[in-house]
């Protein structure tokens, strides 16, 4: 999935819901860092259900690509069972959301030290 949008998408389409299958990585590309400094991050994987192959690419943006992937690596993807076309690698999602509680938790610290500045010196 390209974007948090596509995320969300997947959610309301009950993607949570969905069973489970290895997939292996056959390509995986780390892009330059743009101008906030993230990099595109893409998994590409196969998966087989019922003597089919089905494929599927996982891409975000990401500050600190620390999870590195490599050819054959084992991951674990979900995807619709009425339409194995269609898949979602979870784990991008942790990723995400680990980024999103950090620069959460930082706006919050930050608002409380000027907060508490403004209060200290203008009571």
């Amino acid at each position: 999935m390209a974007s948090w949008f596509n995320k969300v998408l997947f959610k309301l389409h009950g993607a949570q819901k969905w069973p489970w299958a290895d997939a292996t990585v056959f390509d995986y590309t780390v892009g330059e860092p743009g101008r906030y400094g993230n990099r595109r991050i893409e998994v590409s994987y196969s998966f087989w259900i019922e003597s089919h192959i089905y494929s599927g690419i996982a891409a975000w943006h990401d500050s600190s690509a620390l999870t590195v992937y490599s050819k054959n690596d084992v991951i674990q993807i979900q995807y619709n069972p009425s339409d194995p076309n269609e898949s979602y690698f979870p784990e991008q999602e942790e990723l995400t959301t680990t980024f999103f509680l950090a620069l959460f938790g930082t706006a919050v610290a930050l608002t409380a030290c000027i907060w508490i500045g403004i209060n200290l010196f203008h009571p």
